[in-house]
Parts: structure tokens; C-alpha cells; sequence
């Protein structure tokens, strides 16, 4: 792999994660503690409901680009792109459906909410391209360029709007709605070049066809999201807000670890896809050193940038320590995840062992938390990640076949 593909391909991550890290940091230094529990929870929100809506896209991008390696003809995206539409404007009524029930400011809410759904029905189209065919231009175009706009909105309306008593919360959606007013712009361009138009019966049976293939991912998607998130959004309204907002600024930090493997990982997508179509395999307990390695370093920044924190936030260092422990499993998941579904192709186990994990990790949850507060958290943490690699484990080692081989898969 090429060091500089691998450079903007990581670059284009951070852009997505990294900027809305860098901008809650610097929310957390100059907001108070229960201002910044909601921003957090408003930042966590828009990123959960992103992951969702994209789900089906991301996978839909992935198995034109297979087909193309694989000789077969090409798919229309602009199909799946209605199905997955309505999909993903249920997932955001859900999310209406919670800042209603505790409580949340609503007009921030739903400006989050509407921002997150065109970011991401559009933009993981793009990035899954772009990185399936390493097109530098595009990575950077539409995906640093919103994002980092986003991060600009935002600090410019903190420095403007604290000093003047502005919410908060309306300044963090400014750099929401920023983005996605950009991504907007960049790609009409491309939309004036598509055949777009209300959608026929056979237009929707084709993104059903298209968009079916990735039901089992997007599950999974959304299962692998609330094994990361769903502690916060029980969290949230039990704790109160200054013990949220400590447990939110230390889970942040220590997913620095978790964000360094994951994109690793993603820079590496079209590598692993290669391999599924030649049919080659990789040793995942190797590969897992090399996540564990990433982590590593991630969990030196975190518990630095912790230090900072000390003195606003007290008991900071220990929170993110505790989470780092927590997250361990993940080093292993990754390889793991990309044995079952890269190289022998399949989707179900992935989705039940996520469902095993955030069940054990809601179960723990509610067991502790009223004994142990922020740290069932923790701990429901560790155990939800730990319960689902140890199911996706045998899963990897057997030696079964295959029960779907990628030759047939692509022969549709």
C-alpha cells in the first residue's frame, strides 16, 4: 500500500471523526460541565444517526465496486439511494422520539438531526468510491473539505457567541448545518448530470434489490454504533449532568484508541477486498498486533490530552484509563470482523454476536448502574465488546465452507 493513498485515506477519516473530536475539546474547555453533558450528547447523536443513514449506502458503493473487480456489470446507485431514503427517515424519528422523552432542547435536536440525514445519505456514497478506486480528489473534496468546515463554523460562532450568552447547543449545529450546505454545493455539479425523478414501482423494486444485499450490514451498523453509544443514552438521563459530562469528555478521549485502528483498517478496505475476490486469506491473530499497535499509540494521546482536563473535569485521567481497559477487545474484533465478512463473505454472524454483545452490555448496564454510576458504563463497556468477539471468534477459525461463495454472490 502506498504511504501517501494511506496518508489521505487516514486524512479523510480523522476529517470525519477527528473534527468533531477536536471541536468538543475545546467545547469542553470553555463551556461548563453541564453545558457540555448536551453538546456532547447533540455531537454523539449526530454521529450515531450518520452511521445509521449511511449503513445501506456505504454497503451499496462496496458491492458495485466488487462487482466491477470481479468483471461483472455495473449497478446504478441513484436506486438504493430512494430505498435507503425512507430507512433512514425512520431512524430519525426514533431519534426525535428520545430528545422528546428527556427532555432535550428540541430546536437543536432537530437541525442535527436534518443535517445528519443529508450527510449521511450522501456523503459515504463518495468516500466509499473513492477509496474503493484510491481517488485522492475526492477524498479530499468531499469529504475533508465539509468536515473541516464544519469544525471552522463551529469555533468561529464559540469565540463569537459565548462572550454574548448564545446556547451553546446552537453554535455546535451551526457547524452541522455548515457541512452539510457545503456537501450540497459540491456535489450539485454532479446532480445536474443524473437522471433523477419521482421514482417509479421499478425504480423502487431496484434499490429494494440493490439495498436488500445490505440489510445484514446495516443491522449490523447499527448494532456495532450501540455497543459504542447506548451506554451514554442510558447514562444520560440517570446521572446527573456533571458526572455525564466527565464520563462523555473521558469516552472521547479514550475512543482516540479505537478511531486510530478503525481507520487503519478502513484505509485498507480495497487491499481486503482484493483478497475476498482472489480468494486469498490472512491470519487474523497477526493482523490484531497490528490494531493492538494502534491502539497503543491512541491511548498514549488520550490519556495526554486527559492531563489538560485534570482540574475542570477532576477524575478525568482515571475515567479514561478505565475505558481504554475497556475497549482492549476491539484490537481483536477488527481482524475478526474482516476474516468473516471480507475473505469468506458473510453477514449474519457479524449481526447476532453484535446482538449478543449489546444485549450483555445492557443487561450488566442496568444491573450496575445504580451501585456504580459512570462506571457500569465501563464496565458494561468492556463486557459488551468482550462478549462479542468471543462469539465471532470460532466463527473465524472454522473451517467450514463457505456458505455463500463471492462468485456466486456477484453473479446476480
Amino acid at each position: 500500500m502506498k504511504l501517501r493513498w494511506l496518508t489521505v485515506s487516514l486524512s479523510a477519516g480523522a476529517a470525519i471523526k477527528g473534527m468533531p473530536f477536536v471541536a468538543l475539546l475545546i467545547y469542553a474547555a470553555v463551556v461548563g460541565p453541564d453545558e457540555f453533558a448536551q453538546v456532547s450528547m447533540l455531537a454523539l447523536a449526530s454521529a450515531w444517526l450518520m452511521l445509521l443513514a449511511s449503513g445501506g449506502m456505504e454497503f451499496a458503493t462496496t458491492y458495485e465496486e466488487r462487482r466491477r473487480l470481479a468483471d461483472r456489470p455495473p449497478i446504478s446507485l441513484i436506486p438504493a439511494w430512494y430505498a435507503a431514503t425512507p430507512i433512514a427517515f425512520c431512524f430519525s424519528v426514533l431519534f426525535v422520539g428520545f430528545a422528546l422523552a428527556v427532555g432535550f432542547p428540541i430546536g437543536p435536536w432537530l437541525v442535527m438531526t436534518g443535517c445528519a440525514l443529508v450527510v449521511g445519505l450522501i456523503q459515504p456514497a463518495l468516500l466509499g468510491r473513492a477509496r474503493m478506486r484510491r481517488n485522492e480528489r475526492w477524498l479530499l473534496v468531499y469529504v475533508v473539505a465539509p468536515f473541516t468546515l464544519g469544525l471552522v463554523v463551529r469555533l468561529v460562532a464559540l469565540a463569537v457567541g459565548i462572550p454574548v450568552g448564545y446556547n451553546p447547543l446552537w453554535l455546535w449545529v451551526a457547524g452541522d448545518a455548515a457541512q452539510a450546505l457545503l456537501l450540497l454545493v459540491l456535489i450539485s455539479p454532479r446532480l445536474r448530470h443524473l437522471r433523477l425523478e419521482v421514482p417509479r414501482l421499478r425504480v423502487l423494486r431496484e434499490g429494494w434489490a440493490t439495498l436488500e444485499k445490505s440489510l445484514p450490514w446495516m443491522g449490523t451498523a447499527g448494532l456495532q454504533s450501540a455497543l459504542a453509544n447506548v451506554d451514554k443514552f442510558v447514562l444520560y438521563p440517570i446521572v446527573s449532568a456533571e458526572l455525564f459530562g466527565l464520563y462523555s469528555l473521558a469516552y472521547q478521549l479514550a475512543n482516540i484508541a479505537n478511531i486510530l485502528a478503525s481507520e487503519y483498517n478502513k484505509a485498507r478496505l480495497s487491499h481486503w477486498v482484493s483478497q475476498a475476490v482472489e480468494g486469498r486469506t490472512a491470519g487474523f491473530v497477526r493482523e490484531s498486533l497490528h490494531f493492538a499497535a494502534a491502539m497503543a499509540v491512541g491511548a498514549i494521546v488520550a490519556l495526554g490530552i486527559a492531563l489538560f482536563y485534570r482540574d475542570s473535569f477532576p477524575g478525568i485521567i482515571g475515567v479514561c484509563a478505565a475505558l481504554l481497559v475497556a475497549l482492549t477487545p476491539v484490537a481483536l474484533y477488527i481482524p475478526v470482523e474482516n476474516r468473516i465478512a471480507i475473505l469468506n463473505g458473510r453477514t449474519m454472524p457479524l449481526l447476532w454476536a453484535t446482538g449478543v454483545g449489546v444485549v450483555a452490555s445492557l443487561v450488566v448496564l442496568f444491573a450496575l448502574v445504580t451501585s456504580l454510576g459512570i462506571f457500569a458504563g465501563v464496565i458494561a463497556t468492556f463486557v459488551g465488546y468482550a462478549v462479542t468477539t468471543a462469539c465471532l471468534v470460532p466463527v473465524a477459525r472454522s473451517d467450514r465452507p463457505r456458505s455463500r461463495s463471492l462468485e456466486e454472490e456477484l453473479n446476480v
